[in-house]
């Protein structure tokens, strides 16, 4: 008999309409996802409540309310998004994230109305489209993937693990340069939906990423400098 109170990753999936492959290589790889409460055959168990408070917390977080004209931290802008603040520092450096309204203090901080403005856009974090991106959307999809990877810093196949903690694997998509860990592995770029799920561009991934796998061989964990 099923115990309501213990759900294994394929209830989790099912319950919340994920695919499965989003709970193990995304879910229960946060910090934030609780521990195991046993096993269910092969398969490890998990509070039904601790779950639905997880997701609840960190999936469903409702949208936030921002004071146009009050500051934020990075940090207080994590606690009410779940976006980290490594990840908005990061993306700061990078240009996908806007300057600091004040930077007086310790701490740089936002003003609600700029985060409100940063957010609206925000697919992971998209970047202004240059001159080149808008070129390379006419151009053939092999010459277009030679513009989104990065030389020869990345392989199709390669799992990496980024500065969110999450595991992603390099796809062979013009496009959607990476992927959740198997999920498809390598995809087929020559069919298929326009977005396929799960699917990221090479902006949307929190650098920096650190190399697990090439090749089919574990490498012991090498960062990799773009």
């Amino acid at each position: 008999m099923v115990d309501p109170q213990r759900l294994t990753a394929p209830q989790i999936a099912q319950k919340y309409g994920r695919k499965l492959t989003t709970i193990t290589t995304d879910w229960t790889q946060r910090p934030a996802f609780p521990d195991s409460i046993g096993r269910d055959g092969q398969h490890k168990t998990y509070d039904a409540q601790a779950v639905a408070d997880f997701v609840r917390d960190h999936i469903d977080r409702p949208t936030v309310e921002w004071e146009t004209d009050r500051l934020y931290t990075a940090k207080e802008i994590e606690g009410l998004t779940g976006i980290k603040a490594a990840t908005i520092r990061a993306d700061k450096n990078r240009g996908r994230w806007p300057q600091a309204d004040d930077t007086s203090g310790r701490a740089d901080k936002w003003l609600g109305s700029t985060i409100t403005t940063a957010l609206s856009g925000r697919r992971g974090y998209h970047r202004k489209a240059t001159t080149e991106d808008k070129a390379a959307d006419t151009k053939p999809e092999a010459q277009v993937h030679a513009i989104t990877t990065l030389g020869a810093a990345w392989q199709p196949g390669d799992v990496v693990l980024d500065a969110d903690g999450n595991i992603r694997v390099r796809s062979d998509h013009p496009k959607w340069a990476w992927d959740y860990a198997f999920e498809g592995s390598v995809r087929d770029h020559t069919g298929g939906p326009a977005v396929p799920e799960g699917a990221l561009e090479e902006h949307d991934v929190p650098r920096p990423l650190t190399l697990l796998i090439r090749d089919g061989q574990p490498v012991g964990g090498r960062l990799i400098k773009e």
